[in-house]
């Protein structure tokens, strides 16, 4: 080969090896970001990392995984995702996929996308992805624990108990399974069955919030309110306000017949996340009481319009039924 065509072919590769090294620069400039909760700084990084190396899907997915988690703050503050921040995510994972089919990453990322708007059946399809392409066994527990807590929110308990009971054979001792699997028990009515997968999660991590939160649920779906207050009762003053707490408080207190108590706890819990749909299902069942009807009313069209029955079943529907449809009442303009 001539000097000259030495020199061209060189003028061809050497760009492009400093581009791909500019790329892994901002690369790690966005994962140091990060790391300082500069969210927007580590977007834009990894977006320079994308234009500079397209092919490489680590940038897709480091991207889509901080949206997906940059919605995760906003769902928790909120209890509601930002719909722009999913599609941008959804797009990162699926270029990903369109590479690498079997990418767990990326199918776990779409799945966890799709749960979090409540969009169960999508969810399912996309751990059922996650689950053939895990290869570590975290993975797989991970991908099994997020398909039985779809199945379950789907009405399939089968499936929903094998596939949380697969995850424990791998981990018995996961506290994120643990928790799935008691708040199923308690949902099937298994009360001491749940109280139990529960103590032994606080055996482990005596603060763990999601225990003590499904342990005063068990004494509240039992009947046994004293107890369930107390729980909640403890966690609030250790913790200080979260509104599933106040929610949950205030169905305690709305089963003792202290409905104005009842009523102001639960809207401390819509103040603080004003798009709960089992705290607007509560509030109504306390305006019921009150014989504040058209208040009801709005709060149950409201709880079905924030998505209610995708996540915890038809509790609103038939009581939307009873006390709302029944006499032609639509909700209030107000």
């Amino acid at each position: 080969m001539s000097k000259r065509s030495s020199l061209f072919v060189l003028g061809l590769i050497l760009p492009i090896w400093l581009l791909a090294q500019t790329a892994f620069e901002h690369f790690e400039t966005g994962l140091n970001f990060i790391d300082l909760e500069q969210f927007e700084k580590a977007h834009q990084s990894f977006t320079k990392a994308i234009v500079l190396a397209p092919e490489n899907i680590d940038f897709y997915l480091a991207r889509g995984e901080l949206l997906l988690m940059e919605n995760s703050e906003i769902f928790n503050k909120k209890n509601e995702g930002n719909r722009e921040f999913y599609e941008k995510a959804l797009e990162d994972f699926e270029i990903v996929l369109s590479i690498n089919p079997h990418s767990f990453d990326a199918n776990y990322g779409k799945a966890r996308l799709h749960y979090m708007f409540l969009e169960f059946a999508n969810a399912q399809t996309s751990y059922d992805m996650a689950v053939k392409s895990s290869n570590l066994i975290e993975d797989k527990i991970l991908a099994l624990g997020g398909r039985g807590a779809c199945q379950f929110r789907l009405g399939e308990t089968e499936g929903a108990l094998l596939d949380l009971e697969r995850a424990l054979d791998y981990d018995s001792d996961n506290a994120i399974i643990l928790n799935e699997f008691a708040l199923m028990q308690i949902n099937l009515g298994e009360y001491e069955f749940a109280k139990s997968t529960i103590q032994k999660i606080l055996d482990m991590r005596p603060d763990d919030l999601v225990a003590l939160s499904n342990l005063g649920y068990a004494f509240l779906k039992e009947g046994d309110l004293n107890s369930s207050l107390e729980i909640y009762d403890e966690v609030l003053q250790k913790r200080g306000p979260q509104a599933f707490l106040l929610s949950n408080r205030a169905s305690c207190l709305y089963g003792m017949g202290k409905y104005d108590e009842a009523l102001d706890e639960i809207n401390q819990s819509i103040l603080i996340q004003p798009k709960n749909s089992f705290a607007f299902k509560n509030r109504a069942q306390i305006y019921i009481a009150l014989g504040e009807m058209e208040l009801a009313c709005n709060d149950l069209f409201k709880a079905k319009e924030l998505g209610f029955s995708l996540a915890y079943g038809n509790e609103v529907i038939h009581l939307l039924s009873k006390y709302c449809l029944s006499t032609n009442r639509s909700p209030s303009k107000n």
